[in-house]
């Protein structure tokens, strides 16, 4: 799955600042029951969808959250390294 993801937030009264990171990252998806279920196994993310489209959306949705909360928290750069992947 090839995905540009963009972190943005907000900082000091209004200004915003952004971030774009574009890679690609391994992901799954299955049936299971009625419902198709995503996963990022190389961060551990997952999700899950009606459709393998839908499970597709949601697990790139789940990620970008994963990264904005990461980038948040100041652990982006030790979870990406930490993963296997490098920011250049």
């Amino acid at each position: 799955m090839r995905r540009r993801f963009e972190l943005c937030y907000q900082w000091f009264r209004g200004w915003s600042v952004g971030i774009s990171i574009e890679f690609e990252l391994p992901a799954k998806i299955r049936k299971k029951g009625a419902w198709f279920i995503s996963s990022c196994p190389l961060l551990d993310v997952f999700s899950q969808g009606r459709t393998r489209a839908e499970a597709q959306r949601n697990l790139a949705d789940a990620l970008v959250s994963f990264l904005m909360s990461c980038h948040g928290r100041g652990t982006l750069n030790t979870v990406l390294r930490e993963s296997g992947l490098r920011l250049t």
